[in-house]
């Protein structure tokens, strides 16, 4: 790999600067599911269209599809700073329905500004946490490249399964099969089984708007 000060920017410094970061083309036919040994889990459309049929990402995880050294984004970013939106959720439709239980179950302490309070404990439950977020690198190239970014979520994901399924709630148990929708490389969207369908639709009308220059990187 190339100097560090030879490295494209970071995705979080391009999108400050105001330049637009889109998942890549390749990045997008790859279909992805959780929790379990990564030959079972990621398959990669020949097509973004309609009629796709998928190939494994790798049989033996030591062969992969020859899509694994592309850029997983358009530009190429030296780091992707990785979040789950379903954490997010989770923590904040807790706030709302612990905010007005009595106090006597609560428990609050004061922001490090000391201006305000933030609900930590209630009947009996901790407020949930998301997780660090997971900064994926380049490892071979001077950017992220495909195989950067499913290796390294593949591995982290891998150790938020109970987590995951919490924040769900009642829309997911152990035996549902969850995808991950990669229209957002740092902020990841979960979808259901059920869905998928219809997500692998948005995504092929995202594609088809962006090459017909509708969506402007």
């Amino acid at each position: 790999m190339s100097a560090s000060k030879d490295l494209p920017p970071t995705l979080d410094s391009l999108r400050s600067s105001g330049t637009g970061v889109q998942t890549s083309m390749d990045m997008l036919r790859v279909h992805w599911s959780l929790f379990g040994p990564l030959q079972s889990l990621v398959d990669v459309a020949d097509t973004l269209d309609p009629g796709f049929n998928c190939q494994q990402y790798t049989t033996d995880g030591r062969s992969f599809h020859q899509i694994s050294t592309s850029s997983a984004t358009e530009p190429p970013v030296s780091s992707i700073s990785v979040d789950i939106d379903v954490f997010e959720e989770w923590e904040y439709d807790w706030v709302e329905e612990h905010r007005d239980d009595d106090e006597e179950d609560q428990e609050w302490i004061e922001d490090e500004d000391g201006e305000d309070r933030k609900l930590v404990r209630c009947c009996g439950m901790a407020r949930p946490q998301a997780p660090p977020s997971l900064k994926v690198l380049p490892t071979t190239h001077r950017f992220v490249t495909v195989h950067d970014y499913i290796t390294q979520v593949h591995a982290w994901l891998q150790t938020l399964q109970t987590g995951v399924l919490e924040a769900m709630g009642e829309m997911s148990s152990s035996s549902t099969k969850l995808y991950i929708n990669l229209l957002s490389l740092d902020n990841l969207k979960l979808e259901e089984d059920i869905r998928a369908d219809a997500m692998w639709k948005v995504v092929g009308d995202h594609a088809r708007r962006r090459r017909d220059g509708i969506i402007i990187s």
